[in-house]
């Protein structure tokens, strides 16, 4: 099971490195970093093929640690992130991870938490690896993509695919007392209110066929009935579908109207927005 779990990693790994999102979470996580100090140790924890490391680097960050559960993106991390960066391989059923207590000064986990196995022993281990005011920078998929899965909208490309909901993330903060000081939502790049627009096409889509469906046979229906009644219906005769084929390239564009969207609060915006993000602080040591 382990290693199928890794394998499938691996598989995923050559649909998910060309991430227009990426850039946007570690622009938003070091705003938080711009007060720390470059001798900071910190770790990339769920690191993929090195971006993040490498970004990090050409800042200033000289003690980095990154961890990730694909062997195929771990390589490719080695041949992009600077020789003294320490790498490291952890198999995605592993409950804990490979540092020991008060490690690090920072943790950084982009768009991973969504991805593992047991989200709170994820949180409970970012706890144990940080030093006593330590912070952490935790970001994840909004819970609205597990809804578009359930709809069958989205499909994940990726093994394990579970955003949990906000009001979850904070009693996991909460549980495992890492204090949470900022935290908000942020969409894809020039993709504003992709969430309404995958269900609103999905919508579309679904009452399209329907009516074209449902016209298709009621005109086949009504033809029929017309020849028969004057009774020069041949046999052969079938309705010709083409006029009902539906286009599934079609696209919704929201109008003006959708401006209400800035002006609602910091939470309803993390539910609805694409992505979000949490800032936290390790406040005392492990019981």
């Amino acid at each position: 099971m382990k290693e199928q779990l890794t394998i499938k990693w691996d598989i995923a790994a050559q649909f998910i490195d060309d991430d227009p999102m990426r850039p946007i979470r570690y622009s938003k996580a070091l705003r938080y970093l711009k007060n720390k100090s470059k001798k900071s140790t910190l770790l990339d924890l769920g690191c993929g093929e090195g971006t993040g490391l490498s970004l990090l680097h050409s800042l200033g960050f000289t003690n980095l640690t990154g961890i990730e559960v694909s062997h195929e993106r771990l390589k490719r991390a080695r041949n992009k992130v600077p020789s003294h960066t320490s790498l490291k391989f952890v198999s995605p059923q592993n409950k804990t991870l490979p540092f020991e207590n008060n490690t690090f000064d920072i943790v950084i986990s982009l768009a991973v938490i969504e991805h593992v196995l047991d989200p709170n022993q994820f949180v409970k281990e970012v706890h144990r690896i940080l030093k006593p005011g330590g912070s952490a920078i935790i970001s994840s998929d909004c819970w609205q993509w597990r809804l578009l899965q359930i709809l069958k909208v989205h499909t994940s490309s990726q093994p394990i695919d579970r955003a949990p909901f906000p009001s979850k993330f904070f009693k996991l903060f909460k549980r495992n007392n890492l204090k949470l000081i900022h935290y908000e939502g942020f969409p894809l790049p020039s993709m504003k209110f992709r969430f309404i627009r995958e269900i609103t096409t999905s919508l579309k889509r679904t009452l399209r066929r329907t009516v074209y469906f449902a016209g298709a046979i009621i005109r086949k229906l009504t033809f029929k009935w017309f020849l028969k009644k004057w009774e020069f219906i041949p046999s052969h005769t079938k309705l010709n579908h083409q006029q009902c084929v539906f286009s599934p390239n079609e696209t919704f564009t929201p109008t003006s109207s959708w401006t209400f969207y800035k002006k609602i609060s910091s939470f309803l915006k993390i539910c609805f927005s694409d992505e979000n993000i949490f800032f936290l602080k390790k406040e005392s040591f492990d019981d």
